[in-house]
């Protein structure tokens, strides 16, 4: 009976979704002869034309706060409903204007500034890491060059400039004052540093180098531009208070297989000395690519959520210690509270994540999705942790000998539940003729599911593209999904992202408040949102067309509202 029920409601979500974007719900101007209306998220902006300057704003005979754009447009920052009615008045010089206006069904996509991404030297390279401060003032963006530029969120002036050369900025986060900026770099060192980039001081406040517990190793191939993979390099990092916690990886290939070292690391913010590490007793021979922190929760009710797992091409041994496994630790401590193997299912070798751990804000529930379409469902009581329910989000599809499903190793978590995001079409390794993609997509593939913490399926929604990466603002009032395909799109395909309001009533449908293109591609781990929700900032990097083979886009970073 769920399964049927289930089926019609991801039927209707598909239906819907296309049904919204061709019916126009997005709003339009207003109408002849007035100045444009746009209804912007908590804001509306008046375009009163070529050579006149809006003033004096008031909106159903209150005066407003209202800033005053380029081209003389003028930004009033006032909450609205859709289909809400209202009177807006301003003057242009001497004239008094008065328009009656309704509200849409969806804001538009403001872009507040686009601006290009180039080195100091005028080299361009992608952007890997961005990090708004916590009061969103300002924006630390990073990239594959060892660049890290902070700039002024509403303005996009550049206050602060480091350059590492040789080094990847792997990771970016300020502490809650907004002072240091904490850099995770991926190079010889393993590097995690604090600055102060309101000082204009370049200087590290500290470092802390991890590649002498991790290894070193040099590239496979030094020529090559992706030859930093081989280096130890933080593949998450995270200010928590006055500490820092960093998850380390060092993944290397000898004899045909990967090798790995691990650890995750909590460290004094302010000296950078060590307050503990898992494990105690030395790094794990596995690969740790993200972990979940319960955010809302001071230090003594802290968790922290981490997969563990053999890197890409690593070999598993039949019971060993390097099995998939989820571990919670108590975040004051660092000692583990709950620690559970996920087995393989066949013809999967290994149970794989990516960023596939959530906890709920209260730290008491856990989700988990796995590469193979699978997802679990934990809850804490009074004797421990203990599963609630294990779901099956993407049913594999025989077809011959192959069994085809969908990546599903993404997710972030409510207070009401878990929201798992499946990806691309997927074959294991060993039986695919060929290393693309198929050109076939599975049909539970690109969705976003809403669960409760006990299983049950609340909403769900279709994505335009495969998923390229997400971001949850800390009050969860905006999800953010970056779409696109890498590294060669279908002519046409949506490049982008996707707006949702995950706490507004209704279907998957009536939560998305609006979608953003770009010319090129959205890059991975190219999006932030600032944590009060107001700013989302937007990495592009060029692509190639797959139809024309010609070059679009280029290496920008955008502001939107």
């Amino acid at each position: 009976m769920f399964n049927r029920h289930r089926g019609r409601l991801w039927k209707s979500a598909v239906a819907l979704t296309v049904f919204g974007w061709c019916a126009g719900l997005y709003p339009a101007h207003a109408g002849p002869g007035s100045p444009p209306v746009e209804f912007i998220r908590d804001g509306v902006i008046l375009s009163p034309g070529p050579g006149m300057v809006v003033s004096n704003v008031t909106i159903d005979g209150q005066r407003t706060t209202s800033s005053l754009l380029p081209g003389g447009r003028r930004l009033v920052e006032i909450p609205w409903r859709p289909r809400q009615k209202m009177a807006i008045e301003w003057r242009t010089g001497g004239d008094q204007h008065t328009l009656a206006a309704t509200a849409p069904l969806r804001p538009v996509p403001w872009v507040a500034w686009s601006q290009p991404w180039t080195s100091d030297d005028g080299s361009r390279s992608a952007i890997s890491a961005m990090s708004f401060s916590a009061d969103g003032n300002l924006l630390a963006v990073g990239s594959l060059d060892g660049l890290i530029r902070v700039m002024e969120t509403e303005s996009g002036r550049t206050i602060w400039t480091l350059r590492r050369q040789g080094r990847v900025v792997k990771q970016l986060s300020f502490s809650p004052d907004s002072d240091r900026l904490y850099a995770g770099e991926q190079g010889p060192e393993g590097r995690i540093a604090a600055y102060a980039p309101r000082s204009g001081n370049s200087d590290p406040l500290w470092h802390f180098d991890t590649a002498g517990e991790l290894g070193r190793s040099q590239p496979t191939d030094p020529e090559s531009p992706w030859g930093w993979i081989d280096y130890p390099g933080a593949y998450r990092l995270m200010a928590r208070g006055d500490d820092v916690l960093a998850a380390m990886s060092h993944s290397w290939p000898r004899q045909g297989q990967r090798m790995a070292l691990a650890r995750l690391y909590r460290l004094d913010g302010r000296t950078g000395s060590l307050r503990w590490s898992f494990p105690a007793d030395g790094p794990l021979r596995q690969a740790i690519t993200w972990f979940a922190v319960n955010r809302n929760a001071g230090i003594d009710q802290e968790r922290i959520a981490l997969p563990l797992q053999l890197p890409s091409g690593g070999i598993p041994r039949p019971g060993g210690a390097d099995e998939s496994r989820v571990v919670v630790l108590a975040g004051k401590s660092g000692l583990p509270q709950f620690d559970q193997v996920i087995a393989a299912e066949h013809p999967y070798r290994v149970a794989a994540f990516w960023r596939g751990v959530a906890l709920s804000p209260d730290g008491r529930h856990l989700a988990v999705a796995t590469e193979d379409g699978r997802g679990f469902l934990y809850e804490e009581g009074a004797r421990g942790w203990r599963p609630v329910k294990r779901l099956r989000l993407v049913q594999p599809l025989r077809l011959g000998e192959v069994t085809v499903t969908a990546t599903n190793g993404t997710l972030v978590a409510l207070q009401e539940g878990p929201l798992f995001v499946t990806g691309a079409t997927y074959i294991p390794r060993e039986f695919r003729h060929a290393e693309d993609q198929p050109a076939a997509e599975h049909p539970q593939g690109n969705t976003l599911f809403a669960y409760t913490w006990s299983g049950e399926l609340r909403w769900l929604w279709r994505l335009e593209a495969n998923l390229v990466g997400l971001v949850l603002s800390a009050g969860h009032s905006v999800l953010v999904l970056a779409q696109g395909r890498v590294p060669a799109p279908r002519h046409g395909e949506f490049q982008g992202i996707t707006v949702l309001a995950p706490g507004r009533a209704g279907s998957g449908r009536d939560k998305v408040l609006y979608r953003f293109g770009v010319e090129g591609r959205v890059v991975d781990n190219g999006l932030a949102v600032s944590p009060d929700g107001r700013w989302i900032a937007l990495a592009e990097a060029p692509l190639v067309d797959s139809a024309t083979r010609l070059s679009r886009g280029a290496h920008r970073v955008h502001l939107l509202r």
